[in-house]
């Protein structure tokens, strides 16, 4: 259980990095696809709904560690 809640811990903390100043490299790709009329501000401002949703997973599955476990061994019965 370690090793897959761990996995999963990793992958979320790289999202929330991806999206979140300075570095933002999803959010300076979304500016390119968006054209020439959006500034990066207002992606930011656009993305802190998703990070928000994003930290409170990460407080869930770091206060209940068996939560990332639980759909998997439904599925495995």
């Amino acid at each position: 259980m370690t090793r897959i809640w761990f996995g999963v811990m990793m992958c979320l903390l790289i999202e929330i990095g991806m999206v979140t100043p300075p570095v933002g490299m999803n959010l300076f790709m979304v500016q390119a696809v968006a054209g020439e009329g959006t500034t990066i501000g207002q992606i930011f401002r656009g993305s802190i709904p998703f990070l928000v949703c994003s930290l409170i997973v990460l407080a869930i599955i770091t206060i209940y560690p068996a939560v990332v476990t639980w759909l998997p061994k439904l599925i495995i019965r």
